[in-house]
């Protein structure tokens, strides 16, 4: 080690520097795990993909007809949505003053069902309108999800998701184009921090041990 090095490790005002970092970055990693550990309760529905079924209108002109039900249908699409306990607090079954409702951004919802859960022994059921799927209140520990699988006719991606549940503000809704143009990296850059401060803080403690040692 150079004596430049040396000098600057015994100069006072560099213990008063480390120190105040020091503070500093506890002070950060105090503030971050309190965030972690703060009870969220949240909802995420994310839709995982939108698959085009067939197209009467552009392929088969006056040429074919499809019917669902005895209904006529022109352009159907498969959708899947991924509803899960994004927060760290269980969502119980009495939270629900209205029930989770997707709104899928069309007037013609086909079919609707929930075709996964996990864990396996979530008993969860759907009911649908023309325009809606409405999830029964089912208790979401966190983490805890059900894939719904919707048959619809048209879609005009206005996919939205409502409900009215104790301590919880809002839903989140995430979209396919979200990801895609990395919109969704906030746990990342969480995580980032974390690591930054970590790191942060073991250099400064290997600066005191320096200090430490050179004062021997």
């Amino acid at each position: 080690m150079s004596k430049s090095i040396l000098d600057l490790l015994r100069d006072p005002i560099w213990t008063v520097i480390v120190g105040i970092v020091g503070i500093i970055v506890s002070v950060l990693i105090s503030l971050y795990i309190y965030r972690r550990q703060k009870p969220k309760k949240e909802i995420t529905c994310r839709v995982v993909s939108l698959v085009p079924l067939f197209n009467v209108t552009d392929n088969f002109q006056g040429k074919l007809q499809v019917f669902y039900e005895s209904k006529p249908i022109q352009n159907v699409f498969i959708m899947t949505v991924r509803v899960y306990n994004s927060g760290n607090t269980s969502i119980q079954s009495s939270d629900y003053d209205k029930p989770l409702s997707l709104n899928i951004g069309t007037d013609h919802v086909l079919s609707a069902e929930v075709i996964e859960t996990n864990p396996d022994n979530i008993t969860a059921s759907v009911t649908f309108n023309s325009s809606s799927i409405q999830i029964s209140p089912v208790l979401l520990n966190p983490n805890d999800a059900l894939l719904i699988k919707a048959v619809i006719e048209q879609y005009h991606q206005k996919f939205s998701a409502s409900a009215r549940i104790v301590g919880m503000r809002q839903l989140q809704v995430l979209l396919p184009e979200q990801f895609e143009k990395g919109l969704l990296r906030q746990e990342e850059k969480l995580s980032m921090m974390a690591m930054t401060l970590g790191v942060a803080a073991i250099i400064v403690n290997i600066i005191f041990l320096l200090r430490a040692v050179l004062k021997l």
